[in-house]
C-alpha cells in the first residue's frame, strides 16, 4: 500500500482527516516541524505522496538545534514555502506533492509555480476530501507513467 509523508505541526488536531486513509491500508509517517521534515524528504523515493502544511515552525521541542539549511527557510513567509523550495529546486523531487493550509487560497500562485500537484484549504476540509484528493494524485501519477 501507498506511503505518505505528512509534514504537519498541528498532528492531533488533523490526524482524524487521515483516518480513512489509513484504514485502506496507507502508512502515514509524519514530521512536526521543517527541521524534522528536512531529514525525512531526503528520502523521498519511498513515499508515494507528500503533504505539507504551508505554515510550520521551523522547529519543535524534539528539535536539538536549528538546521543551517532550515534557517535559510526564514526569509520565506512560511517556513513551508521553504520548504518546498528545498524540495523541488535541490532534491528534484518526482513524487506528488499536496499543500494543506489555511492560507492556501492567497498563495495558490506561489504553489501552482512551485509544481504542488494539488492545494487544499485545511478550514472546513472534510476526511474525504483528503482521501479523494490523494487518490487523485495517485491516479493522476500513475497515468502519467504510463504513457
Amino acid at each position: 500500500m501507498p506511503k505518505i509523508l505528512w509534514i504537519e505541526d498541528d498532528y492531533y488536531h488533523v490526524k482524524g482527516l487521515f483516518r480513512r486513509l489509513e484504514k485502506e491500508g496507507y502508512t502515514i509517517l509524519y514530521a512536526t516541524s521543517a527541521n524534522e521534515a528536512y531529514y525525512k524528504v531526503q528520502d523521498w523515493q519511498t513515499y508515494d505522496v507528500i503533504v505539507v502544511d504551508v505554515i510550520l515552525p521551523l522547529r519543535d521541542q524534539r528539535d536539538n538545534e536549528l538546521l543551517p539549511e532550515v534557517e535559510n527557510w526564514k526569509q520565506e513567509e512560511y517556513a513551508g514555502i521553504g520548504l518546498l523550495k528545498y524540495m523541488y529546486r535541490e532534491l528534484r523531487i518526482e513524487v506528488p506533492v499536496i499543500a494543506l493550509s489555511v492560507v492556501a487560497n492567497k498563495l495558490a500562485g506561489t504553489l501552482e509555480a512551485l509544481g504542488v500537484d494539488e492545494v487544499l484549504l485545511k478550514r472546513g476540509i472534510l476526511p474525504r476530501q483528503v482521501q479523494e484528493t490523494v487518490h487523485e494524485v495517485l491516479e493522476r501519477r500513475h497515468h502519467d507513467t504510463r504513457e
